[in-house]
Order: structure tokens, then sequence, then C-alpha cells
């Protein structure tokens, strides 16, 4: 079976992008997710993005971690589906560079800016919880972190540090991301230093891809507005991943809790790689 797509990438978060309009691989998904993704036997990438048919809007985002499992929303995502879609010629509602696309976390709003990068508004942050006290105890050492949580979409665990060079990604990643307070589906894990009153850095363990990633959209959302509402940074927030900036901007109330945040906006660039066919037997 020969499959046409495209490999894009957001700040280093990259997929591969597949018209499925006429939904031809439907009974495949979670296999062919996972032979594309292979970075040694197959196209390589953090994910999959399928574009489909919407009922309540321009079009439909699925997007499908390097594992097979189907995700909720992906920011980074959201981005390159975005210019996909205007590749596609696909109609929008205001008959501008504007779309309207649907996620399973309901329907949201992305703009082509003039720049090229692409602005998407974000669904409001829910299930606040700062400065959780988690522990991971073995023979040999005991680490504790303070973990805070915010779901952007999808379910984080912030943890803020001095230096985020120093931080053991992906030890302390994965025991955050599989212990027992987030039990059964685990969350993402990002690991925050603030820079200035403007910027922090972020480094990230996505769940799903089971690895850090060059970005991670949800992750730099949520940690921008953590980074707000603990540590004082002032939007908007200039995010610093390992693959570039994004721009985290939003309302907030003078209040500590994740209801005191509106109009969550992230921006960003989306960039097409390389374009092809592949062969999935």
């Amino acid at each position: 079976m020969r499959i046409m797509f495209e490999k894009m990438n957001g700040t280093g978060n990259d997929f591969v992008m597949i018209d499925h309009r006429e939904e031809t691989y439907k009974d495949q998904l979670s296999d062919l997710v996972v032979n594309i993704c292979h970075r040694r036997f197959g196209i390589g990438a953090d994910g999959v993005i399928l574009i489909e048919k919407s009922q309540i809007a321009d079009f439909k985002m699925r997007i499908f971690n390097a594992d097979g499992s189907e995700a909720e929303m992906c920011g980074n995502g959201a981005r390159c589906a975005i210019k996909f879609a205007k590749q596609l010629n696909l109609s929008t509602s205001s008959g501008t560079d504007r779309f309207v696309f649907e996620t399973m976390e309901g329907a949201l709003v992305g703009t082509i800016l003039p720049t090229g990068d692409v602005e998407v508004e974000m669904q409001e942050p829910m299930n606040l919880n700062v400065n959780l006290k988690l522990t991971n105890s073995t023979p040999e050492e005991e680490l504790s972190w303070e973990v805070s949580t915010l779901n952007t979409g999808v379910p984080h665990a912030i943890v803020f540090v001095p230096n985020i060079e120093k931080v053991d990604v992906q030890s302390w990643g994965k025991i955050i991301r599989e212990h027992a307070h987030f039990s059964p589906s685990g969350t993402n894990v990002n690991f925050v230093q603030v820079i200035n009153s403007q910027t922090i850095s972020i480094r990230t363990y996505e769940r799903g891809v089971e690895a850090e990633t060059f970005a991670c959209g949800t992750g730099a959302t949520a940690s921008a507005i953590l980074a707000s509402l603990v540590k004082k940074v002032e939007n908007p927030v200039k995010v610093i991943v390992k693959g570039g900036t994004l721009r985290i901007d939003f309302e907030r109330l003078e209040v500590e809790e994740a209801k005191s945040i509106r109009n969550v906006r992230m921006q960003g660039p989306a960039t097409t790689v390389f374009k092809g066919e592949y062969d999935y037997v």
C-alpha cells in the first residue's frame, strides 16, 4: 500500500502528515503509525497527524503518538495541521487563513500569520495542582520533586529547576510520567527554568513518545501558565525549547488558579521538511 505524506515539524517536534479524508487506513492505524514513526525502519517522527473530514469544523485533526496511541491534543502538531490544511486547499469558514479544526478536546481555532508562523487558540487550562511532593525510592537512592500539574489539552507535570542543563530528563521524566499519582494514564513531564521576568526554558519528556522531544506545544503552554501563576513571570511568555522558541500569550485575573486564565494563544513556526511516498506492507 502506497501512502502519500508530508514530513513537517514545529520547533523540532516532527510529524508525518497524511490526508485521510477518505479514511483509507482506518482499520490499520495503530500498526501503521508505529511503523511510520520508527526512526530506523520507517520515516521517523514523534507522531502521525491525520487530516479528516469534520461535521463541526473546517477539518478534523487526529494525532497519534509514536507508540500508536491516540492523543487528545498536540500544540505543535496543531500548527503543522493548519499549514498542511492550507496546502491541501481546504476551504475555511471565514475564507481567510483562519481555520476552525476539530480535536478530541473539541473545536479550536488556528491562524496563519503574515510572518508565516501559526497562532493556535488553545483550550482553557484545567485541573491545576501546585507543589505536590513526589518521591521515588530505590536501594541506591531516594529522589524527590515538587511538582505542579495542569491540563492544557493533555495532562502535564511541571518541575521548576535551577539549571535545566543538569536535569536527567530521560530518567527523571520516565519516573514521574509513570508515578502512581498519575495512574493509570500517566502524564507528560516538563522541567522548567526561569530565565528572566518574561522568559523560561523547558525540556519535556512526552508520554506516548516515551522520550525527550525537541518541543511540546501543550507543555510550553502549561509551563508558561504555571510560571506566571507561581513564579510571577510576565505575560506574554517566551518559551525556549530544544528546537527553537514559542510565544505563549493569555489573559489572567489576579488569582492563582486555573480558571483565572483566559484566551490562551500559542504562536510558533510550522515547517515542511519534505514530501514523499511510503510503501506500507
